[in-house]
């Protein structure tokens, strides 16, 4: 498979969506830390990239927060796959979602994709 197309679920650009994330491995302080605001750029089943003001190191557990703009909200948890800078004050990071989704949070996902596809 090439690098050009090595993803298993297609992604779609997502800029409707509000999201924030929060690291959630760490001590207590860490999971206590309010979540920080990002702009969700693009998403799938299996992942999603954001811009954010913060960086996260590669490896990182996260909850991604997402909202729809007709209200469905919804938590995934992930794990930071990697952290580029793109300005001074701006990093793109890739998400890759766990798999272990319940049926509700998969079938939301699902209903957030088609959205994109229509």
């Amino acid at each position: 498979m090439s690098d050009a197309n090595r993803r298993q679920h297609e992604r779609h650009a997502a800029g409707s969506i509000k999201a924030s994330l929060r690291p959630v491995n760490g001590g207590l302080l860490t999971r206590l830390k309010k979540p920080q605001d990002c702009m969700l750029l693009d998403l799938s089943r299996a992942g999603a990239g954001i811009l954010s003001t913060q960086g996260l190191e590669p490896s990182t557990e996260i909850q991604l927060a997402l909202e729809t703009e007709d209200g469905l909200h919804l938590n995934v948890r992930g794990v930071v796959r990697f952290t580029n800078p793109v300005d001074a004050s701006h990093y793109r990071m890739g998400i890759h979602f766990h798999g272990d989704h319940t049926p509700e949070t998969l079938q939301a996902l699902q209903q957030i994709e088609a959205r994109f596809l229509s």
